[in-house]
């Protein structure tokens, strides 16, 4: 009896564990994305513990254009960053064979999993290999376009990947991901086209992990 009493209770401390508020990634985008936007990480309590960093959900038209999707719909491979709700799955080294410091930082990135929204509807399309990455920015100085994840400066990458790190000590680590549209946020524009193609990022490598 005793033994059932502490697994019903490891049972409850679970439910109630899984049901409060956890850290999380906000992105916050406008709908033609001819501006850039922002990403603010926020703690359990919905306090904001790095950024507002300046955050790029525009696909590269010129490649969008050549790879079949003109409207850079963000349903489709090659459009816009998908928004909607996210699963974050893993922060994982990049700067690597694998994943080049030119397309997505020397540092860190953090990938996304689909949950809903448009974000879903997107995955079921065949989008996949949605991340959050740094990469070289444009000739300008200004955030290039990617195929549709979305892009921090290396700068930035590293403080919201530190942020994280120090956030999972003292509570856990984010779980989730919300990229939402914004009709007030307006940061700067992205840089120009360049027909930039990176494609969808290879898989997410199992080792060498910053956070699980």
């Amino acid at each position: 009896m005793r033994r059932w009493v502490v697994v019903v209770c490891v049972m409850l401390v679970a439910v109630v564990a899984r049901g409060e508020p956890a850290p999380k990634i906000v992105v916050e985008l406008p709908k033609d994305r001819a501006a850039c936007g922002r990403l603010s990480l926020l703690d359990s309590a919905g306090k904001r513990v790095a950024g507002p960093f300046e955050a790029c959900g525009k696909a590269d038209g010129k490649t969008a254009r050549r790879k079949n999707n003109p409207g850079r719909s963000t349903i489709l491979p090659f459009g816009d960053t998908p928004t909607g709700g996210y699963r974050v799955t893993r922060v994982f080294k990049v700067g690597t064979a694998s994943h080049p410091a030119k397309s997505y930082g020397d540092y860190a990135a953090i990938g996304l999993q689909p949950q809903s929204g448009e974000a879903k509807l997107a995955a079921d399309a065949g989008r996949v290999g949605l991340l959050i990455h740094g990469g070289d920015l444009g000739p300008t100085g200004k955030l290039r376009p990617t195929n549709g994840c979305v892009r921090l400066s290396n700068a930035d990458m590293r403080k919201l990947v530190d942020e994280m790190v120090l956030l999972a000590a003292r509570e856990r680590p984010p779980e989730s991901c919300s990229i939402e549209l914004s009709t007030t946020v307006q940061v700067s524009e992205p840089a120009p086209d360049s027909d930039y193609e990176a494609g969808d990022p290879p898989p997410i490598p199992q080792t060498g992990g910053i956070l699980p």
